[in-house]
């Protein structure tokens, strides 16, 4: 079962199923089948991506806003990488590392939504490319 048949399912269930910046939150969960937690669990990380790109996708009014919330993004998951390869113990970055990995992974959802729907072709950053910054790879510079 992937992340769609799981949500599908919950909202057959009258399940609402909605994330927050960190967590995916299913309500009320005592109509969550048993059978169905471990399935929810496995899921956990692609729910969260296809709502969250849903949410934003929903929320950022035209392209251009959605760039520039692409290059936001670019630059906190390409800080939050260079402060985590710093930092020698990883002690302080043990709980950004989850975070970090479930937001490059809507942030690569986004991209890729955003050159299907407007036909936005290369690097997002502007003046220069995801491979002279580091980090993320839009899918122009993953394409180079």
């Amino acid at each position: 079962m992937n992340a769609a048949a799981v949500i599908k399912r919950l909202q057959q269930l009258g399940v609402s199923v909605e994330v927050d910046g960190a967590e995916v939150f299913v309500d009320p969960a005592e109509r969550v089948p048993d059978e169905l937690w471990p399935e929810l669990s496995l899921r956990k990380l692609e729910i969260f991506v296809v709502l969250m790109t849903e949410r934003i996708s929903r929320e950022t009014p035209n392209p251009n806003a959605l760039i520039d919330r692409l290059r936001i993004g670019h630059r906190w998951v390409s800080a939050t990488a260079r402060f985590l390869a710093n930092d020698p113990t990883h002690g302080a970055g043990t709980s950004r590392l989850p975070e970090a990995m479930r937001w490059a992974r809507v942030w690569i959802q986004l991209d890729n939504n955003l050159r299907q729907t407007s036909g936005y072709k290369g690097c997002i950053l502007e003046g220069r490319t995801c491979r002279d910054v580091g980090g993320l790879l839009c899918r122009s510079c993953r394409h180079a």
